[in-house]
């Protein structure tokens, strides 16, 4: 949590962020995820409002299982 904490605020502050992780909860604090699979850029999300991290699970879980 400090650690997301502390990314969010350098990005408030204009500081651009790449993450990358399999976790979504660290993925559901992010503004924008973009999905890939075997390196290919599957699919992309803006996240307008923080909604929980498993309604982020859920609708990721979804849009995996659509584009398989």
């Amino acid at each position: 949590r400090e650690v997301i904490a502390m990314l969010r605020r350098r990005n408030e502050q204009g500081q651009t962020i790449v993450l990358v992780t399999h976790d979504a909860n660290v993925a559901s604090a992010a503004d924008r995820v973009v999905r890939m699979r075997d390196g290919l850029v599957i699919g992309e999300s803006r996240l307008e409002e923080r909604a929980p991290s498993s309604h982020f699970l859920r609708t990721l879980v979804e849009l995996e299982g659509s584009s398989c």
